[in-house]
């Protein structure tokens, strides 16, 4: 026994797709599976919109600290923050590490 599968496109043409035994009966844990997987996905893509809000506040602090080194200022206090700023870099990429293996 088959089943079909009657699908229309943007042109009007009507389309009778045969879908295959694996299509028709979902596997053990389908549900659960995919309800994890977008759940992931979903933390994935908000995580890396927070990365680059985060780089892109770096990417500003730096050109300040450029702008403010041509002013003479302090350059300890310039390599200070930017070490703060390798810092935040490598806790980002530890957090999307530790993401990536859920």
């Amino acid at each position: 026994s088959y089943q079909l599968l009657a699908a229309g496109d943007s042109m009007g043409k009507l389309h009778i797709l045969e879908l295959p035994r694996n299509l028709r009966r979902p596997i053990l844990n389908e549900k659960e599976i995919m309800q994890s997987f977008c759940e992931r996905e979903l933390e994935r893509v908000q995580y890396v919109g927070s990365t680059l809000k985060t780089f892109k506040n770096i990417a500003d602090d730096s050109n300040k600290l450029l702008d403010l080194g041509d002013k003479g200022v302090d350059q300890d206090l310039q390599d200070e923050q930017q070490q703060s700023m390798l810092e935040l870099i490598e806790k980002s990429e530890q957090e999307y590490l530790k993401l990536e293996k859920e």
